[in-house]
């Protein structure tokens, strides 16, 4: 937990992260007795950006309509221009659709949790989630027609100024995009 905690690892991730452990030890015994679990969010400690959106979606496609919305709300707020707005709804929404089709939902009712924050010159997004950490190659897209799939990446890289893959701690991913209010960079 002190990882989890030196990691600022947010509290609802933190809390799915108990509770897919607590899932685990449970599968050699019974814990024989009622389980609680509190944790505490402090805002304004030293060294975090302020989180200006925070967003809780089901591990289901039909959720990201929410992220759409949530993106639009925090973008007018933020005066994020309506071409970078659009860009970052463009990018979150394949990132958490590769999630949502391509990890193993950790828990029967795992979120994924998404967090808005308004920087002056950027809006960045971050969508954790429990699993397996993604590394995308830098292959680019087979443009032939051929397959079917692959270009979500290449749509999320070309569409924000920035984006991050990382596993803060094991079993804990984040996507973190960042798009830049006076940007060029869109797809």
């Amino acid at each position: 937990m002190q990882e989890l905690h030196r990691n600022r690892i947010p509290v609802p991730v933190l809390l799915q992260v108990v509770r897919k452990t607590l899932r685990e030890f449970e599968a050699y015994g019974d814990l024989g007795d009622d389980r609680t679990c509190i944790a505490l969010a402090l805002d304004a400690l030293p060294g975090l950006a302020p989180v200006s959106s925070h967003l809780e979606l089901a591990w289901h496609l039909n959720e990201l309509g929410l992220l759409r919305q949530a993106i639009a709300a925090m973008a007018l707020d933020a005066g994020l221009p309506d071409e970078a707005r659009d860009a970052l709804t463009l990018a979150a929404f394949e990132a958490a659709t590769n999630v949502i089709r391509h990890v193993k939902c950790p828990l029967p009712d795992a979120t994924l949790q998404v967090f808005l924050e308004n920087t002056d010159p950027a809006v960045n997004l971050s969508l954790y989630y429990l699993g397996e950490p993604f590394s995308p190659d830098d292959t680019l897209p087979d443009f032939s027609g051929d397959t079917e799939g692959g270009f979500g990446l290449y749509i999320i890289e070309n569409s924000v100024d920035e984006v991050i893959y990382d596993t803060p701690v094991p079993g804990v991913c984040r996507i973190w995009l960042c798009k830049r209010k006076e940007s060029s960079h869109v797809v």
